[in-house]
């Protein structure tokens, strides 16, 4: 399942603007999702910790920026790994 900008609304397009980035290469955006001020962000990642360490500060960021709570899931992925 991929993301496309396009279909979000305007604050989940801020979020997204600030968070791709920094994921590229270390996990993929499942849901983002903007609801009552808060923002669902589901991500799968080979390396988990790497991604949370990133996300701790990006989602800092995203929440200034969009002025609302983020509620994020990183789930660790095994494909192409053996």
């Amino acid at each position: 399942m991929q993301i496309y900008r396009t279909a979000l609304n305007e604050t989940e397009q801020k979020a997204y603007d600030i968070i791709k980035p920094r994921l590229d290469g270390l996990g993929t955006i499942l849901v983002l999702k903007e609801e009552n001020g808060r923002i669902r962000l589901d991500i799968v990642s080979a390396d988990p910790k790497q991604t949370n360490a990133v996300l701790e500060d990006v989602c800092g960021e995203a929440a200034k920026a969009t002025s609302c709570a983020f509620d994020v899931t990183v789930s660790e992925s095994h494909v192409g790994l053996k």
